[in-house]
């Protein structure tokens, strides 16, 4: 029983790696003031208490305390369409894998003086899960995973002149990840399968700096650096198969990949503000996980790759306070084709948001958002035993945010 575990970990795991990441990507997705342009620009600052999340230089730029909230749902549309399967693989499709998830945000920020500013913010994925069923062509690859991903961000930001602003965030993860998966019969080929369920959840501290550069009162400049979060889960690994039923400890290493974003926001004139963004992250140090049993362990070669990303928006507002977005993003797949797995659905990623707001009131601004995220075809032809890709492969947010000025 034992040697079955060593080959199990590594189906397990990579199953943890590509789902806790959405794809290998950091979830940027937070419902703030950026969400309705894509985040494009997010390093320049997002002009809301939101920016203690996306770059903490940016709470320095605000000219009063605020608190933000904001809740959505991520509604998840994906399918596997079988291009060729095996008697073994059978001929289930997996019907619609994914789910919707609620989602949101907190995020305060107070003026301690003219040149110093502190925040705090969390954001949270609750629910989330990708299930294929029992009986689909990817079992042994991937059947069901369910993530909790919770994210609590104090930050600190100091104006050292009046063009430049820095900023230092501690953000503290904590992720809970249950998964499980088919694995083959093989007492009786063709007979019932068997199955094997993981369990862990881990805690860990980042470091996330950034600054702010205004070139004049129209333009500024911003770049936000976070590291890299090694996160070790330990947990369960529960194993029901034909030989009988065993429970082994898994200890599992996995790097959350460090990023680099730019940012530039530049207003046109009095209504029209352009975003451009850019970006970078780390995945390569993901090629190579450890996984830790109680005699055994393997290193799996995942053979990811950097990811790159670009963005761009514009922000239209009045003078009465109306406002409305609209922006798109690209990041890369951080998988080749011929190295994809069922238990990461995804290629490259656009994403296209929009939104409108207003001032409810002098203390209150709402607004409400839209996000289209298309996770590409993602074909899958690492497997002897079946090939196909995904369509559709798409997440819909849908949700709003309000704004509270307690000084007004």
């Amino acid at each position: 029983m034992k040697n079955l575990a060593k080959p199990l970990f590594g189906t397990s795991l990579l199953l943890i790696s590509a789902w806790s990441h959405a794809g290998g990507l950091w979830i940027r997705d937070f419902g703030t003031a950026a969400q309705g342009r894509a985040n494009a620009g997010e390093a320049a600052g997002v002009e809301s208490a939101g920016t203690v999340a996306h770059n903490p230089a940016g709470m320095a730029l605000l000219e009063e305390d605020e608190f933000a909230a904001s809740g959505f749902a991520l509604i998840g549309d994906t399918e596997f369409d079988i291009d060729s399967t095996t008697p073994a693989a059978g001929t289930g499709d997996g019907g619609s894998a994914a789910s919707t998830a609620p989602a949101g945000g907190l995020s305060y920020v107070k003026k301690l003086n003219e040149r110093w500013s502190a925040g705090f913010a969390i954001a949270g994925l609750t629910g989330a899960s990708l299930d294929y069923g029992d009986d689909w062509v990817g079992r042994y690859q991937a059947q069901k995973v369910e993530l909790i991903g919770i994210a609590a961000v104090p930050g600190i930001s100091w104006q050292a002149t009046e063009k430049l602003s820095l900023g230092l965030a501690l953000p503290i993860l904590y992720t809970d990840l249950e998964l499980d998966v088919a694995i083959p019969n093989l007492q009786e080929p063709g007979g019932p399968d068997g199955s094997a369920s993981i369990d862990g959840d881990d805690t860990n501290v980042g470091v996330q700096a950034g600054a702010i550069y205004e070139f004049t009162d129209k333009t500024r400049l911003g770049i936000m650096y976070m590291s890299k979060f090694d996160q070790s889960f330990s947990g369960g690994l529960d194993l029901d198969v034909a030989l009988g039923s065993q429970e082994v400890s898994v200890d599992t290493d996995l790097t959350f990949a460090e990023m680099v974003r730019v940012g530039l926001a530049h207003k046109l004139n009095e209504e029209y503000t352009l975003y451009l963004g850019a970006g970078w992250e780390n995945w390569s140090e993901l090629a190579d996980i450890l996984i830790s049993g109680e005699e055994n362990s393997a290193t799996l070669k995942t053979n990811w790759k950097d990811t790159w990303h670009a963005s761009s928006g514009i922000r239209y507002r009045r003078s009465d306070g109306f406002e409305m977005q609209f922006g798109v993003a690209y990041d890369s797949s951080p998988v080749d084709d011929e190295d994809r797995r069922a238990d990461l659905p995804v290629d490259r990623q656009i994403r296209i948001g929009t939104s409108a707001s207003w001032q409810h009131s002098k203390r209150l601004r709402i607004g409400t958002f839209i996000t289209y995220m298309d996770l590409g075809s993602a074909e899958l032809g690492s497997s002897q035993f079946f090939e196909g890709d995904f369509d559709p492969n798409r997440i819909f947010m849908v949700g709003a945010n309000l704004h509270f000025y307690p000084g007004r």
